[in-house]
């Protein structure tokens, strides 16, 4: 018996010198008191709060953008209502243009008629076109 517990003795102590030994002892163990991690959690309670900040700033200008968005298509549109009715504008003017010089030419053709009784000048201007008037000419 007396052996038997010898070779343990041996075995154990065998056994504390190889896990001493082999076991690394680079581990570090480091401890914080409460002040260093009441510091810790104040830090990143105000790195949260930053993020909140750059959160709420970045939604702001994601309206103000799309605020400016809404205020240019609005624009967009009431030009585009403005060229419209210009171009309703530009068309009804054209149309008084050519009625007008229908009546110019109609008033053109009264007055040289009438200052001379020629029934030549009567005769050209009475043409119908340009071939015509030509062709009245010869």
């Amino acid at each position: 018996m007396r052996k038997i517990i010898k070779s343990l003795k041996i075995i154990v102590i065998i056994t504390i010198f190889a896990v001493t030994f082999f076991i690394p002892n680079d581990v570090k163990v480091e401890a914080k008191t409460l002040r260093q991690l009441k510091e810790e959690l104040a830090e990143k309670e105000r790195e949260l709060a930053a993020g909140e900040n750059t959160k709420n700033y970045t939604k702001q200008q994601i309206e103000e953008k799309r605020s400016a968005i809404n205020d240019i298509n609005t624009q967009i549109f009431k030009i585009g209502e403005e060229i419209t009715d210009l171009t309703l504008e530009i068309e009804k003017l054209n149309e008084e243009i050519e009625e007008k010089e229908e009546e110019i030419k109609k008033i053109m053709n009264y007055y040289q008629l009438s200052n001379g009784e020629s029934a030549y000048l009567e005769y050209i201007f009475k043409a119908n076109d340009y071939t015509d008037f030509i062709y009245r000419m010869a």
